[in-house]
């Protein structure tokens, strides 16, 4: 289960699988039927068990600002990977999408901030990045494949002095 804050909010959540009509998903308990259209670079419409909100969303440096229904959130980058229930030593991909580069090899010592993978997503290209220091184990998506959101992409060595 993951969690996620907006304003004073918090969200437990979980994607149980991907269907043709979106995505079958827990939140706080509840399931739900989600699908999120992006109608342009800065608005999705988001279909709750076919109740349509219009969101808008803008990535800032560190910080993705959410307009839903006139109020305003701002979800830090990396609150998705600080609240996740992943285990340390692995990368998770946020959202679905397809690989389409691996900027690293195994064995490799990377450091945090260092482009690992760059999937496409929603038509545009993400670049992901080691969250720490580390000594890549294994890569478990290869280029090409398309992979669900919160599905563990790469696997670090633990760490020897622990």
């Amino acid at each position: 289960m993951r969690t996620l804050k907006l304003g004073d909010d918090l969200f437990g959540f979980k994607i149980i699988d991907k269907t043709n009509a979106g995505y079958n998903i827990i939140i706080n308990g509840q399931p739900f039927c989600v699908r999120a259209d992006r109608t342009s670079p800065y608005e999705l419409h988001i279909s709750v068990d076919n109740v349509i909100k219009k969101v808008f969303l803008a990535e800032l440096v560190d910080t993705f600002h959410i307009v839903i229904e006139g109020k305003d959130y701002f979800v830090p980058k990396s609150a998705s990977e600080s609240q996740s229930s992943a285990a340390e030593g692995s990368m998770i991909s946020p959202m679905p999408g397809k690989i389409i580069k691996v900027l690293a090899k195994i064995g490799e010592t990377v450091k945090a901030g260092q482009a690992l993978i760059v999937m496409e997503a929603m038509k545009m290209e993400h670049t992901l990045k080691a969250s720490s220091d580390g000594v890549i184990k294994s890569f478990l998506a290869k280029v090409g494949e398309q992979v669900p959101g919160d599905t563990q992409l790469v696997e670090f060595e633990e760490d020897q002095n622990d």
